[in-house]
């Protein structure tokens, strides 16, 4: 096993993903990103029936009637009907719809930041060669956690919502790479005293 080279792997993914342009500068990147969030969230068929917001038509083209047959529509007297039509009408649920169709969230910058705080806790003091070494020590843990493998999932109590949820569980997180460091390390330091001893 070969240590990656330490570099912020889920970053320069997402925008390679998102078709950055080279040479872009931080800002712009920002700038390019919001471009492709924007989504026109008023596209919803229910009951063979748009759900109008702004806009008078669909956004697909007209369904066949086999189409419209094999689709299991709800019914609009339905209460889940109206359960979902609350759902997608409201608010919240619209605002942060152009963000996530196209998967524009921080959710794995604020995974690093949250590994980055075990290394290099705001309470203490740190001079620029710890930070520098603690710094790379929390992007190669977070490269080596990020897209673990989903092996089930089981019932957990929540608190907030009062009741049993489930949640995914995902494989062990493999800590190799900490032994490999120490190993190369102690390595080295054998090296350095024989080289004194002569």
């Amino acid at each position: 096993m070969s240590i990656r080279p330490y570099s912020f792997e889920p970053t320069v993914n997402d925008i390679d993903m998102a078709d950055i342009q080279p040479g872009t500068n931080e800002p712009d990147i920002g700038v390019q990103l919001e471009g492709r969030s924007k989504m026109n969230v008023n596209d919803w068929c229910i009951c063979n029936k748009c759900i109008r917001f702004t806009i008078k038509t669909c956004d697909h083209d007209p369904l066949t009637n086999e189409e419209i047959n094999n689709k299991l529509w709800l019914k609009s007297d339905d209460e889940s009907y109206y359960a979902l039509k609350k759902v997608i009408t409201a608010k919240d649920f619209i605002k942060d719809l152009p963000h996530a169709k196209h998967f524009v969230h921080t959710g794995r910058l604020e995974s690093y930041h949250n590994v980055r705080l075990k290394y290099m806790p705001k309470r203490i003091h740190l001079k620029y060669r710890g930070m520098y070494i603690r710094s790379i020590l929390a992007i190669l843990d977070h490269n080596y956690t990020t897209n673990k493998q989903l092996v089930g999932d089981k019932m957990v109590y929540s608190k907030p919502l009062g009741k049993y949820t489930i949640k995914n569980v995902y494989e062990r997180t493999d800590t190799d790479w900490r032994k490999q460091i120490m190993h190369e390390v102690l390595d080295l330091a054998k090296k350095k005293q024989t080289n004194i001893a002569l």
